[in-house]
């Protein structure tokens, strides 16, 4: 990605740029790719410094750029989940899921949609099968992969993404928003929702992971 920013300033192909990452001895500051930083961030100060390059362009001379900004460029979306319950086991399937995003700009946007799909099979992790359980005297029960369920892609669904540009941030050079969060964070409120749709009790889930124990006790209590 940040090969493809600097090559469009430029003006060569991506694949002559070479990008070379924790080098101290270039760079004196450095926080880390992380919190949709890297591609709004880094991004935005390799096109001002591909830019500057590109401007003086001479046998090896170079030119460094440096972003900053004061505020987050949130992307703004929607998850839509279709699931079935299993009214006898409690067992939750997700049969169909969209995550639809305005990032702004996509830079590579088959990256920005992997890491949305990976977003929410993460999120459905969290909504339905991953906790950190304990006995009476505090220890931990959920200590390997065989005790602390994880999904697999037998548990994800085909997951449809849909990302627009309708709206470029003004907040940075390339109009670039976050994308990292979106696939993630809403889905355990998504999936909560639906199984409350699907029971016909509004409201009914309180409480992540819905795992079947929990979902059976929602369904014994809706009957009392």
């Amino acid at each position: 990605m940040l090969a493809q920013i600097a090559a469009d300033a430029l003006g060569v192909d991506y694949r002559r740029v070479r990008v070379a990452h924790g080098c101290t001895d270039r760079i004196e500051q450095g926080y880390g790719s992380h919190a949709s930083r890297t591609t709004v961030m880094t991004g935005s100060a390799v096109h001002i410094a591909a830019t500057k390059l590109r401007e003086n362009m001479q046998p090896g001379c170079s030119a460094q750029g440096s972003f900053k900004s004061e505020h987050m460029t949130y992307p703004y979306g929607a998850h839509i989940a279709v699931v079935k319950v299993d009214r006898e086991t409690g067992g939750v399937a997700v049969e169909r899921y969209l995550a639809a995003f305005d990032i702004g700009r996509a830079v590579n946007p088959r990256l920005v949609e992997g890491q949305i799909e990976g977003g929410v099979v993460q999120g459905l992790g969290g909504a339905l099968l991953e906790e950190f359980v304990y006995d009476a005297q505090g220890s931990p029960l959920s200590v390997t992969l065989a005790d602390y369920a994880m999904p697999t892609a037998c548990e994800a669904p085909g997951i449809a993404v849909l990302l627009t540009e309708d709206a470029p941030s003004p907040l940075n050079p390339l109009g670039i928003k976050g994308a990292g969060e979106g696939g993630v964070n809403p889905v355990g409120a998504v999936i909560a929702s639906a199984i409350d749709d699907a029971l016909g009790v509004p409201g009914a889930v309180t409480r992540l992971p819905v795992t079947p124990p929990r979902l059976v006790e929602i369904m014994r209590a809706e009957r009392r």
